[in-house]
């Protein structure tokens, strides 16, 4: 069966995680409410940049997009920063977390709930899967609609 280089090297990831795994269930991860999370974040992205906050400490963190980026990266960005959210979640409470993630663009919702993605994704996918892993962690990224929960306010 023929497949190009991105393929195989995400199928060897694949097979890496399934013979790594101790057989965890899926459901697990599912299984919980909403008001059990112990790591509420909400994410939140602009042409000129990335966020994410706790709105229960009002910590944030923002970077900057590269100079020049075409807004049309603007999923990307999107899901970088539920990637950055994660991970900063992850290195600040290092196991076993039940993760909350709101944000408002839903394709980005989508693609961390069902982890399927277009190609140039993937990377972002299999990072999370990684933390994901490596600290037992639980993820729900959830839909909000216009602007953030928190009302905090990016400007750049």
């Amino acid at each position: 069966m023929w497949a190009n280089k991105a393929i195989k090297e995400d199928l060897e990831w694949a097979r890496e995680k399934v013979s790594e795994s101790d057989g965890v269930l899926l459901l697990r991860s599912v299984s919980w409410e909403i008001k059990e999370a112990t790591c509420v974040m909400e994410t939140d992205t602009c042409p000129e940049g990335i966020a994410f906050w706790y709105p229960a400490t009002k910590r944030g963190f923002v970077a900057m997009n590269p100079p020049g980026t075409p807004s049309t990266l603007i999923i990307f960005y999107e899901a970088l920063a539920v990637l950055s959210a994660l991970q900063n979640a992850h290195c600040t409470f290092p196991s076993q977390r039940k993760i909350v993630i709101y944000m408002d663009n839903f394709p980005t919702v989508a693609m961390f709930s069902s982890l399927q993605a277009l190609p140039n994704y993937n990377c972002i996918l299999k990072e999370a899967v990684d933390i994901l892993l490596e600290g037992d962690h639980d993820l729900w990224v959830i839909h909000i609609s216009g602007e953030p929960a928190s009302s905090f306010y990016l400007q750049f």
